[in-house]
């Protein structure tokens, strides 16, 4: 038999492996929780991104699409008999909301990577906002609305646990900034 999980890792997961090794330890919490079939929510996660690189690159437009096609040829060629639900939860995974539960779980365990200190890191380190007033920005319109979005009522516990690391960040640097211009 054929370990799924050790042939996953032979796929070129350069977005970033941190980042898919948080999102499958998120996806596995929240499917034993909310009782999503773990074997799926499992190899969703780990594939989730294989296709990022190439639309970081410009080659394709959607990597959750492609990735989805990508992840299903593979697990097929696997024999693994839910070939097309992963497809799906992969598919899905920018959405808001998908028709699974398996996909919401992925879904927020996604989102979940952008709270905390780990998230907060990756806000800043984000190369596509130039000053720190565009993180802040972000964070205020984006980051500060993940945890009334998540899909699961676990996803929503952790994320409300996480946003307080950076509603603290947040906080604290508008005091600095305020104090810094009087």
């Amino acid at each position: 038999m054929v370990n799924i999980e050790e042939k996953i890792f032979e796929f070129d997961i350069t977005h970033d492996l941190g980042h898919i090794k948080r999102v499958t330890y998120n996806a596995r919490k929240i499917a034993e929780k909310e009782g999503g079939n773990l074997e799926i929510v499992t190899y969703a996660a780990l594939l989730h991104d294989i296709a990022k690189k190439d639309e970081v690159e410009g080659k394709i437009k959607d990597h959750a699409l492609e990735g989805a096609h990508r992840a299903e040829e593979f697990l097929i060629q696997l024999n693994y008999k839910n070939a097309s639900d992963v497809a799906y939860c992969i598919a899905s995974h920018k959405l808001k909301k998908a028709n699974i539960l398996e996909a919401n779980i992925l879904i927020d365990a996604d989102k979940l990577d952008l709270l905390g200190y780990t998230g907060l890191a990756r806000i800043l380190m984000n190369k596509k906002r130039k000053s720190l007033e565009e993180h802040l920005k972000y964070i205020e319109t984006k980051i500060f609305k993940i945890p009334e979005n998540m899909n699961t009522e676990t996803g929503r516990k952790i994320a409300l646990e996480k946003i307080k690391i950076i509603e603290e960040y947040y906080k604290g640097i508008k005091e600095e900034i305020k104090n810094t211009y009087r």
